[in-house]
Parts: structure tokens; C-alpha cells; sequence
């Protein structure tokens, strides 16, 4: 690959663009929770640990890219791109999933779970570095990431990883982003209720186009 290729990319999607990486982020996804679960196999407790802390922040690129269809305007498409390739902003958007997991199934649910979940992505981001890297803490005491990250807590993290990447199998479409654009596009910068009409909506139109289980919600 030359070197121009390895240039960021920080402009506008289309919808099939859109979907093509949100695929390829769920693909990747997918990876890095199987090298987790193989690390910890083999006992490898703060390396698995920090994979799968990997494994949840690019499962949560999957929603920055959906919201790439909504903005407004060049400014709102920098700040996304910028919570994109933010590690702290990806991994904060995949805690979602696991709130799910633990019997918040309704948006109004997540709405108000949300802010108080998102005070622990410092913490993830943190353990991360600590899973990977010695460091310098409290007191001048060093780290070891052997010390800092044992099996139980790398247990829980790959078991985050496996709600955030659920549903691997799943290809999104570029009728998925248009429809995603065309129901949530007008209401995003408006109250709750408009919101929450209009991904009953997107979903409803899912259905329709054949796109989503009506059982199911892959938001």
C-alpha cells in the first residue's frame, strides 16, 4: 500500500460507504474478540483484556458512522470524525450495548443509563494502557500489567466485547443508511419524544424493506 493511501479520511460518506465501514468495523470487531478469548486461554490475562477493550471501542465506531449520515453540516461531520478515532468516545458509545444486556431494552431506558455509564470510559481507557504498558502510579509505585489485570477482570471485559460485537453475521446496506438518514436525519437536534417516534419509524421502514427481523432491534 503506498503511502498516500495511509492518509485519514476526514470528509463525507455516502450511504454505501457508510456501510461498508461499518461492516468492516464489525468484522474487526470480530477479530479482536477472538484473539481476546485465545489470550485468555492461554492465560493471558491483561493482554486479552486489553483486546477486548479493543474489541468494544471499534464495535462502537458502528454507531459514529450511522450518525455520519445525519450531519448538518462540514462542523458537525469534524467533531464526529474526531470522536471517532477518539478511543475514550468509541468505547463510552459500546457500554450501550451491554446496558441492553442487563434488561434496558427500551431507548428510554438507555437515554437515562447513558450519562451515568459514560463516566466509566476514563477507567477503560486507563485499564487498557495498563493492560498493554508499565506505568508510574499513586505514590511513585510502578505497574505491572500481570499485577493490575487478572482473569476475572479480563473475563468481564471479554464478555462486554461479546455483547458490543453481537451479531457478526449482520451486512448493513446502503437502504439501511438512507432509510437511517431519511427518519432520524430531521430529528436529531430535537426533544426526546421526536426522537424516539422517529426510530420506532426507521425501524418500522427496516421491517418493511426486509432489513431487520421484526423481533429484533440492531440499533
Amino acid at each position: 500500500m503506498a503511502a498516500q493511501d495511509l492518509e485519514l479520511y476526514s470528509g463525507r460518506l455516502n450511504a454505501e460507504q457508510i456501510a461498508a465501514g461499518m461492516n468492516a468495523a464489525r468484522q474487526n470487531a470480530a477479530r479482536l474478540l477472538a484473539d481476546a478469548q485465545m489470550l485468555l486461554n492461554a492465560g493471558r490475562y491483561p493482554t486479552a483484556a486489553s483486546i477486548a477493550i479493543l474489541c468494544i471501542e471499534e464495535a462502537g465506531r458502528i454507531s459514529l458512522l450511522r450518525r455520519m449520515a445525519t450531519c448538518k453540516d462540514e462542523a458537525e461531520r469534524g467533531e464526529v470524525w474526531k470522536e471517532y478515532r477518539s478511543d475514550r468516545c468509541k468505547s463510552r458509545r459500546a457500554i450501550v450495548p451491554s446496558l441492553v444486556a442487563q434488561g434496558l431494552h427500551h431507548i428510554d431506558g438507555l437515554s437515562n443509563a447513558f450519562d451515568v455509564r459514560t463516566k466509566q470510559s476514563g477507567t477503560i481507557d486507563l485499564l487498557k494502557h495498563l493492560g498493554f504498558y508499565t506505568d508510574c502510579l499513586s505514590d511513585a509505585d510502578w505497574s505491572m500489567p500481570e499485577l493490575i489485570i487478572e482473569r476475572q477482570l479480563a473475563e468481564q471485559f471479554i464478555a462486554i466485547a461479546h455483547i458490543a460485537s453481537a451479531g457478526n453475521d449482520y451486512r448493513h446496506t446502503a437502504k439501511e443508511i438512507e432509510l437511517w438518514e431519511a427518519h432520524m436525519g430531521p430529528v436529531m437536534d430535537k426533544p426526546f419524544e421526536w426522537v424516539r417516534t422517529a426510530f420506532a419509524n426507521w425501524q418500522r421502514a427496516m421491517v418493511e424493506h426486509g432489513l431487520m427481523d421484526a423481533r429484533l432491534d440492531r440499533s
